[in-house]
C-alpha cells in the first residue's frame, strides 16, 4: 500500500503544481481550485485503490528445478528447499515427536482454540482451549494408570470411534504418556477387527456408544480386552451386565477423568524411536498389516508440510475441518501439523451429509481432501451451472477462463473482479474462508486441481504417500501451479527409482518403482518380520509398489502401479490401475475396474457412469439403474472407452466388453477402501458372474 500512497501524493502534487501555474497565468481566482482538487483527488484515490484492489500478485520465484540429483543412475533425488529456507526450517526442526507437536502448539498460546465440536445440528461449535486439552489428557493418562495400565510403551491403546474431540483427546493421551495408539474402524470387517484385537493383544478400547454394540460382537476367546472406555457418556446397566459377562469392565470417560484428577501423573514424554501409532491398513487385498509408525516418522512429516508451505502464512489463526477418518495416517498427520502450529481443529458430526453444514459453521480456512470428495463437489457445482441461463454460464465460462489463464502463469488470488461478481458464491459452499487445500490418496485430475484453484482462488497442494511413509513423502510446493504431479520429497527423504524388468521400466531411462528412505519410513509390520522384510530391503529402501518418473523441474509424478500386474495368455503383462485411470479421463465415467487373468487373451471390465454427466446428456430424470439396461447407452459408453483409450493404450490394453453397474465402489458396499482404493478381490467376486459372462464369445 506504501507504494500506491506514493505514486498518489506524487500523482497530486504535479497536477496541483500545472493547474496553480495556468490559472496565474489566466488570472483565474485559486479558491475555484479547491473543488476542483477534491475531485481529482477523489478519481486518483478511487483509481489507485482499484489498482491496489484489484490488479493481480506477482508469482512467487521458484527455482526452475525443485529437487536435486543425488545419484543419476538410480534417478536419486531429494529436495532442494531445506537449503533455500533453512531459516524457516531451522524454526520447526526441534519438533522430533507427536507430544513436542503439541507442546508447541500449546506454548504458542493456551488460551487458543485447540478442538470444537457441535453437540447437535444447528448449534455452534464448543471449543476446548489448548490448555484445556491438555488437563483433560493429563486426567485420562491418570485415570488409566489407576486402573492399573502402565504408562509407556508396553501399553497399547485401542480406540473404536468416530472424529471427534475424545477421539483426538486419547491420541493425545497416548502421545504425552508414551502409549502407542491402535486405530479400529467400521469398514475393517468383522475378520479383521477380531484378528487385530488378537494379534495386538489389546486390553483397553476407547469407544462410543454407536460401536460398542458392535465391538461387543468382535470379542472371542482369543482376545485380550479387560476396560472399555465409553467416550461420549455412561453405560446402561444392561450394557454392564452383557459386558461384565465378559468378564470386561466398562466405565465412562467422566469417570475415567475423575479418578485422573484425584491422582493426576506426570506427563512421561515419548522419544523419536517410540512406537506412536499401529495403523491397521484395510487392505484391497488379504490380512490387515499393522504398520507400526514412530513418533519420529509423525515429527518428519510435521517438518515435511511445514517444508512445503514454506513461506505461506499458516498459523494459529487458521482453522481445520476434521472429517476424513481419524484411524489413518494421513488425518492423524494433519491433526498433529495443525496442532504445531496453535491452529484449531473443528470436529464434524459423523454425518458426512451434514459436512457442508459443518463446514457453514466452522468456516474453515484449511481443508483436506481426497479426489473423490473434490470431484463429488466439482461435478455437483458444474451441474448447477449447467442449469443457469445461456448467458450467465457464457459469463461463467468467461471468468473461469480468465483465472485459469492467472492460474497457468503462477498467479492465485481471490481479489479479481470476477472473484467479487461470481466465484466468492462458490467460495461460500466452503464457509468462505478456504486458503490452503491438500489432497491426496489417489490421483486428482490436472483439469480439476486447476479449476479449484482458479475458483476457489486458493492454493491446492497435492501430495502423495501411503501408510507406510506416513501418509505423506511428497507434496507439491506453495507457489507451484503446474499440474500433474505430486511434488517434491520431505525433507531429509531419498527417493529413487528401481528396475521393473517385467513391465519395462529401468532407472536408466528414467522410469521405475519408488523407493524411498529417510525419517519417514515406518518402523516394520508389527510382529510380522517377513511382511516387513518384503516391503524394506536390506539396504532400508522402502519399495512402495508405484511406478513414477521425475518432470523436468524435478517434481514425483506416479505413471503406473506394479502389485497389480498380471499376464494375458499371450504373455502380455498388464497394469489395470494404469488403464482404469485413463477410462476414468472421460466424464461420462465414474469408475472402472479393468479385468482380466492369464487364461484369457483379452481384458473386460465393470463401469460405473458418472451420474452427473449422464443426467446432463440423456435428461435430469434418468436413473442410472434403468439407463444402465439400456443397449443405445452401452454403445454409448463402448465409443467412449474407444476414444478415450485409443490415442494411449495398445489394442490389448483396451477392454472388449463391460458390465454397467449403477452403483459406485464404496465403503458401504465393501467394494472400496475408507481412502477410496478399489478393493479388487471383493469386485472381482462381486462381479464373478457378469465377468465370466463377458467372456463367452471371446475364449
Amino acid at each position: 500500500m506504501e507504494q500506491y500512497r506514493a505514486e498518489l501524493v506524487t500523482a497530486l502534487t504535479a497536477v496541483k503544481g500545472a493547474v496553480t501555474t495556468r490559472m496565474q497565468q489566466l488570472e483565474i481566482d485559486e479558491s475555484y481550485l479547491i473543488p476542483a482538487a477534491v475531485t481529482t483527488s477523489a478519481l486518483a484515490l478511487s483509481y489507485l485503490m482499484y489498482k491496489q484492489a484489484f490488479s493481480p500478485p506477482s508469482p512467487r520465484a521458484l527455482p526452475p528445478v525443485l529437487s536435486k540429483v543425488v545419484d543419476a543412475s538410480t534417478c536419486e533425488r531429494t529436495s532442494i528447499i531445506p537449503d533455500l529456507g533453512k531459516e524457516y526450517m531451522d524454526k520447526w526442526k526441534h519438533l522430533t515427536t507427536a507430544y513436542e507437536c503439541f507442546e508447541h502448539g500449546l506454548s504458542i498460546g493456551a488460551d487458543n482454540k485447540c478442538l470444537g465440536g457441535r453437540p447437535a445440528p444447528g448449534e455452534p461449535y464448543q471449543w476446548l482451549s489448548y490448555q484445556d486439552v491438555s488437563d483433560k489428557v493429563k486426567r485420562m493418562g491418570s485415570g488409566l494408570f489407576t486402573k492399573g495400565f502402565k504408562l509407556g510403551q508396553d501399553t497399547l491403546v485401542g480406540i473404536f470411534a468416530q472424529n471427534s474431540i475424545e477421539w483426538h483427546s486419547t491420541m493425545q493421551m497416548c502421545n504425552h504418556y508414551s502409549m502407542a495408539l491402535v486405530p479400529l474402524y467400521d469398514t475393517l470387517g468383522k475378520e479383521a477387527v477380531q484378528y487385530i484385537l488378537s494379534a495386538t493383544k489389546l486390553r483397553v478400547v476407547f469407544t462410543d456408544k454407536k460401536r460398542l454394540e458392535p465391538l461387543v460382537k468382535f470379542l472371542t476367546a482369543e482376545t485380550h480386552v479387560s476396560l472399555i472406555v465409553l467416550t461420549d457418556g455412561s453405560p446402561t446397566c444392561d450394557q454392564e451386565a452383557t459386558i461384565s459377562g465378559f468378564g470386561i469392565d466398562i466405565i465412562s470417560l467422566d469417570e475415567i477423568e475423575r479418578l485422573g484428577s484425584e491422582a493426576p501423573r506426570p506427563f512421561v514424554p515419548p522419544g523419536p524411536e517410540d512406537v506412536a501409532l499401529i495403523c491397521y491398513t484395510s487392505g484391497t487385498t488379504g490380512t490387515p498389516k499393522g504398520a507400526m509408525i514412530s513418533h519420529m516418522n509423525i515429527g518428519a512429516v510435521c517438518n515435511g508440510i511445514h517444508h512445503n508451505v514454506w513461506g505461506f502464512p499458516v498459523d494459529s489463526r487458521d482453522r481445520f475441518i476434521s472429517y476424513l477418518p481419524a484411524a489413518h495416517v494421513y488425518e492423524f498427520a494433519m491433526e498433529c501439523f495443525l496442532v504445531s502450529l496453535g491452529a484449531s481443529i473443528g470436529f464434524y458430526q459423523g454425518n458426512i451429509k451434514l459436512l457442508l453444514d459443518d463446514i457453514e459453521a466452522l468456516k474453515p480456512t484449511v481443508f483436506p481432501s481426497v479426489p473423490r470428495v473434490l470431484n463429488k463437489l466439482h461435478d455437483r457445482i458444474m451441474e448447477g451451472i449447467g442449469q443457469k441461463p445461456a448467458f450467465v454460464q457464457w459469463l461463467i465460462g468467461k471468468a473461469t477462463e480468465s483465472k485459469l489463464a492467472e492460474v497457468n502463469s503462477g498467479i492465485i488470488r481471490q481479489n479479481s473482479v470476477w472473484d467479487y461478481l461470481i466465484f466468492k458464491k462458490i467460495r461460500k459452499l466452503l464457509g468462505g474462508n478456504i486458503r490452503l487445500v491438500i489432497t491426496g490418496s489417489a490421483p486428482i485430475a490436472p483439469s480439476v486441481l486447476q479449476w479449484y484453484r482458479s475458483v476457489l482462488g486458493c492454493f491446492v497442494i497435492e501430495g502423495y504417500g501411503q501408510t507406510e511413509n506416513c501418509g505423506v513423502c511428497t507434496m507439491s510446493l506453495y507457489g507451484d501451479t503446474i499440474p500433474g504431479h505430486v511434488g517434491v520429497p520431505a525433507p531429509g527423504t531419498f527417493m529413487k527409482l528401481a528396475d521393473v524388468p517385467d513391465m519395462n521400466y529401468r532407472a536408466s531411462e528414467g522410469k521405475g518403482e519408488i523407493c524411498m528412505k529417510g525419517p519417514i519410513v515406518f518402523k516394520g509390520y508389527y510382529n510380522d518380520p517377513q511382511k516387513t522384510a518384503e516391503t524394506i530391503d536390506a539396504d532400508n529402501w522402502l519399495h512402495t509398489g508405484d511406478i513414477g518418473t521425475w518432470t523436468e523441474h524435478g517434481c514425483l509424478k506416479i505413471i503406473d502401479r506394479k502389485k497389480n500386474i498380471f499376464k494375458l495368455a499371450q504373455g502380455e503383462y498388464i497394469a489395470p490401475e494404469k488403464i482404469e485411470i485413463a477410462y476414468e479421463g472421460s466424464p461420462l465415467i465414474a469408475q472402472c475396474f479393468v479385468y482380466g487373468n492369464s487364461l484369457k487373451a483379452t481384458l473386460v471390465g465393470v463401469v460405473v457412469p458418472e451420474e452427473a454427466a449422464v443426467k446432463a446428456k440423456y435428461g435430469p430424470d434418468t436413473e442410472l439403474r434403468d439407463i444402465c439396461e439400456r443397449a443405445d447407452f452401452y454403445e454409448d459408453i463402448m465409443g467412449e472407452l474407444k476414444r478415450i483409450g485409443s490415442p494411449i493404450l495398445k489394442g490389448f490394453e483396451q477392454v472388449s466388453k463391460v458390465h454397467l453397474f449403477h452403483e459406485l465402489f464404496s465403503v458401504e458396499n465393501d467394494l472400496a477402501t475408507p481412502t477410496f482404493k478399489k478393493k479388487r478381490l471383493s469386485i472381482a467376486a462381486r462381479f464373478k458372474a457378469e465377468l465370466a459372462q463377458l467372456y463367452v464369445g471371446l475364449d
